[in-house]
């Protein structure tokens, strides 16, 4: 047991009066595991009391593989208590470690991550074991070193700890001033600078700490200064005090090294110099007019605004809130010896509803996004309860009233959330992110009411959005960039001295837009508005706005608004009754779309006279600016879109509240837009998509998913905007190296799943449709497209789709029975398609040959047959077929008027995943014996039994 007492410099032990160079090795020396002969690891005192006497090394520093025993399972991070001592503390075991340290356990041995059980106590929040560590006497100036174990995916950007940290860094990292105070006041050096030459008071003023500010003032802290001159960098000044600024809101925990001239600058004022030297002022009073005082100074030399600071129009009571939230670990831990994720302390805004809803309407954006969020919520839960009657609407009823209060809740992740509370039963989340100060700008508006997505603030975030995309995303800009050739016909937008009109462009290239859309429903006293050859050159001369179905003149409108003259409109560019230009133009309608620089396109509109533009729904649509900071370990930016790993941003970030859009997501997925089997390929095919919704704007590129509200990158690995961009990236060729041809396959798979659920409302463009994506993946699939399928190593599993609902089938006689095609239901690929289902599948049939003929380009009809080889036979229980049994449905028919009695099937696909063997099989009704030749008429999954007359090495011909 060490002996301790009390100096000048706080607690002084035999340890820490070791030498420098003693000290040092036990920080650089790499220390290889140690022999340890027992198996298990202790779990308690009694434990490690026996282990000791058996002569275990209290320094042993375990593996993984050590530490895989039933009773570490469920604890975290195993790299982070690999060592006897960093696990008993880890623990709360203070018999152990005392015991351990007893017995000649280093109290400063590093771990895995190079980390001291201080860090480790320090980084966790655990004071009891802070204090237990200085009491025994730890290094308080231990850094971090480099881990002997890499982690290489750090889920959570407090979790990492960069080498050099000392714990008093760490500390300031959380802004939790009571462990820095508990460091100051037992000796931790308070003036250590770090290899970039910055001190604890540095980092704390440029964080802005003002508690952290004073506990180090108090205890002897000092900035770091060394005489500066401005004329040294004048020219620069103006960059570097900005790039200063920017990293001081950045999550980094010290700014490079090249700023601290200015820094020094800075604080070398006359302002910043009379506070530090006036004796008489409180040192609490002193941290806050420091931090002002340096941010004005800062700012000014800058020409930067701090738009934390800046004055917003939020009612006092949320300026209340944000006062009270300003967040550090001694407010949030009042009452607990550790600080947890997931503590969190509620604050009353209002006691009615009444009165939030007041302040909303008198324009303060925090309110206004509170009551939205509960009108949201309330709405959503009625419509759950509806469902189960009335006792239970009147049951809500009774509790949600009351006051309306919010609970800053402590990062489960990398982010801070703010929980809505409403009465016993609503409640609802506002997410907190970091935004860049440019978006910030152009999306958050606070002066006035934008009322419609076609106001200028709407245009503004668009063009945005474009810029953005444009200047910083690798994946769009290798996709579409600059120029590209034109479509055979575009529209010129014109302006407001001259209409837009059909524009010939001969093999010219330029930005052009796309419209996405639903034509809807022609009536009997009303047509589509379309090109044909009657009206093709007037088309070519002029046409009229007025004249033009609302949601085409809008898109029109949108074009011209963000600063394009050419637009692409399926109706209007193609000649609807030109046969022989249609079939060419809709087979290549996915280079359009790929080469439009962006799309525009409608989750609210379902026919083309609808139009874009819709009121707003919400009292207020977008991001809130806040006037607080969370600390520097929780700062989590906004994924830095087309940067891999994401790049420290080169301008501001801001703490900002995002609606609760998540409720809000469905219409915006799937739109009447969505359900338009001829937009999939659109979509698919298109770089960038602005969508207009139900008052309020999305963007969807292959870097980006976002709303105004939530501007930047939305983390939606659990929602569909998510697995449409992995099929889109598939679809791209995004990533194919990281995929072999099945993963490919698999995508493909979904398109058809998801096309085949649209709408289509001629049977004819069954495949005309889709084509274009088809002809966009050859490349990645390494085979033609035709029918529907894939001829090779693709080809049988092609052949495996699956009707669901069979009684709403129709046959499609422009295509052969074999293509999915030939049937106009709701098609998937369960048999093929789920491994997870049906174990591994392996194809046993061979292809003789295949032989199609398509009619077209847009494959508008197909004719021809495929040879197969393998087991055939006869079904003798057609009676079996649909029923309804989960994954097990033994044999499913393609349509409800194809014969099933004398059906015969070949066996196409094994699944290793019973016993006896079960088969994927192709369903047919024999059309010529002699020949050989059938139809497709299902498919099942089945083994030998209930088969008869059965044949190996068949050959047939399916047509």
């Amino acid at each position: 047991m060490p002996t301790y007492s009390l100096g000048p410099g706080g607690i002084a032990t035999k340890f820490r009066s070791k030498s420098k160079s003693q000290r040092k090795k036990w920080r650089e020396e790499p220390q290889q595991p140690k022999e340890y002969s027992t198996t298990l690891v202790p779990q308690d005192v009694a434990a490690w009391k026996a282990a000791l006497e058996a002569a275990i090394d209290p320094n042993t520093i375990w593996t993984e593989q050590d530490l895989k025993q039933e009773w570490l399972e469920n604890k975290y991070r195993w790299y982070s208590w690999n060592t006897p001592i960093h696990l008993t503390l880890f623990l709360e075991d203070y018999a152990s470690a005392e015991l351990l340290l007893n017995s000649g356990a280093n109290i400063n041995l590093y771990n895995a991550l190079g980390r001291t059980a201080l860090m480790e106590a320090v980084h966790n929040h655990q004071y009891k074991t802070v204090d237990f560590l200085i009491d025994h006497g730890a290094d308080l100036n231990a850094p971090v070193v480099d881990a002997t174990f890499q982690e290489t995916t750090y889920w959570d950007t407090h979790e990492k700890v960069e080498v050099n940290t000392l714990p008093i860094y760490e500390a300031i990292r959380f802004a939790d001033v009571r462990m820095v105070q508990k460091l100051a006041e037992a000796g931790a050096d308070v003036n250590c600078a770090s290899r970039e030459g910055w001190v604890p008071l540095d980092i704390a003023l440029l964080d802005k700490q003002d508690p952290t500010i004073a506990v180090l003032l108090k205890h002897g802290g000092h900035f770091s200064s060394i005489a500066s001159h401005e004329s040294h960098f004048r020219d620069e000044l103006r960059v570097m005090a900005r790039k200063l600024f920017c990293s001081s809101t950045h999550r980094e925990l010290f700014p490079s090294q090249d700023l601290l001239e200015v820094y020094w600058w800075i604080i070398s004022t006359p302002d910043i110099q009379e506070i530090l030297c006036d004796r008489d002022m409180d040192i609490s009073l002193t941290s806050g007019r420091l931090i002002k005082s340096f941010f004005n100074t800062l700012c000014e030399v800058g020409q930067v605004e701090d738009l934390q600071a800046k004055e917003k129009p939020f009612c006092s009571q949320c300026v209340a809130f944000q006062s009270w939230a300003c967040p550090t670990y001694e407010t949030r831990s009042e009452g607990h010896d550790t600080a947890v994720y997931g503590d969190c302390s509620v604050f009353q805004l209002y006691s009615l509803r009444d009165h939030l809803e007041e302040s909303a309407r008198l324009g303060c954006p925090l309110c206004s996004m509170i009551a939205d969020g509960i009108d949201k919520q309330e709405s959503y839960q009625r419509r759950w309860l509806g469902e189960k009657g009335d006792t239970e609407i009147e049951k809500f009823n009774t509790e949600v009233v009351g006051a309306v209060t919010l609970e800053l809740i402590r990062p489960g992740s990398s982010f801070y959330m703010v929980r809505i509370l409403m009465g016993s039963s609503l409640n609802f989340v506002l997410h907190l992110t970091h935004l860049d100060e440019d978006t910030i700008l152009n999306t958050c508006h606070y002066n006035g009411r934008t009322t419609e997505t076609s106001s200028p603030e709407a245009f503004k975030l668009a063009k945005h959005w474009l810029d953005k995309c444009e200047g910083s995303h690798t994946t769009c800009k290798k996709f579409c960039s600059g120029e590209m050739p034109l479509p055979t016909r575009v529209i010129d937008v014109g302006d407001k001295t001259r209409a837009p009109f059909l524009f010939r462009s001969q093999g010219m290239k330029g930005r052009y837009c796309a419209l996405s859309y639903c034509w809807g429903k022609a009536t009997a006293n009303s047509g589509f508005y379309k090109t044909t050859k009657a009206n093709l050159l007037s088309h070519e001369n002029a046409m009229l706005l007025h004249e033009l179905p609302a949601t085409l003149r809008d898109a029109i409108v949108v074009a011209r608004d963000l600063g394009f003259q050419y637009i692409w409109i399926d109706a209007i560019c193609i000649v609807q009754d030109d046969g022989v230009e249609w079939a060419h133009e809709v087979a290549n309608m996915q280079h359009v779309y790929a080469g439009a620089f962006f799309t525009i396109s409608t989750v609210a509109s379902s026919s083309s006279d609808d139009g874009l533009f819709r009121l707003r729904e919400t009292r207020n649509s977008t991001a809130v600016c806040l006037t607080y900071r969370i600390p520097k370990a929780f700062r989590e930016y906004a994924w830095q879109a087309g940067s891999t790993p994401p790049k420290i941003p080169d301008s501001p970030m801001y703490l900002v509240a995002c609606p609760n859009i998540l409720p809000a997501m469905e219409p915006s997925m799937y739109g009447p837009v969505h359900q338009r089997a001829w937009t999939l390929q659109e979509q698919m095919m298109s770089t960038r998509i602005l969508y207009y919704g139900r008052g309020m704007l999305w963007w969807e590129c292959f870097d980006l998913y976002a709303s105004e509200g939530y501007p930047e990158p939305l983390h939606l690995s659990d929602y569909a905007p998510w697995e449409r961009s992995e099929t889109k990236n598939a679809v791209r060729g995004v990533l194919t190296d990281r995929w072999g041809d099945a993963d490919v396959f698999k995508h493909w798979q979904q398109l058809v799943y998801d096309y085949t659920g649209r709408t289509m409302t001629e049977r004819r463009d069954r495949l005309t449709a889709i084509v274009g994506l088809g002809h966009a993946m050859e490349p990645f699939m390494k085979s033609k497209f035709i029918a529907g399928v894939w001829p090779g190593d693709r080809l049988l599993e092609s052949l495996c789709w699956e009707v669901r609902v069979y009684e709403h089938s129709m046959r499609n006689p422009q295509f052969p029975s074999w293509s999915w095609a030939s049937v106009t239901a709701f098609v998937l690929y369960d048999l093929a398609g789920y491994q997870k289902a049906y174990g591994a599948m392996r194809c046993i049939a061979d292809v003789v040959s295949f032989d199609a003929n398509i009619s077209d380009e847009a494959q508008a009809a197909v004719t021809g047959s495929i040879t197969l080889k393998g087991t055939v036979g006869r079904l003798a229980k057609p009676a079996e077929w649909n029923t309804d049994e989960g994954i097990l449905d033994p044999y499913r028919q393609d349509c409800m008027a194809d014969p099933i009695d004398q059906c015969w099937y070949i066996d196409v696909l094994e699944s290793n995943m019973w016993t006896p063997t079960r088969f994927v099989r192709l369903l047919l009704h024999q059309v010529n014996i002699e020949t050989k030749t059938f139809r497709r008429i299902g498919i099942g999954l089945g083994d030998s039994e209930g088969c008869s007359e059965i044949i190996e090495n068949e050959v047939i011909v399916l047509i």
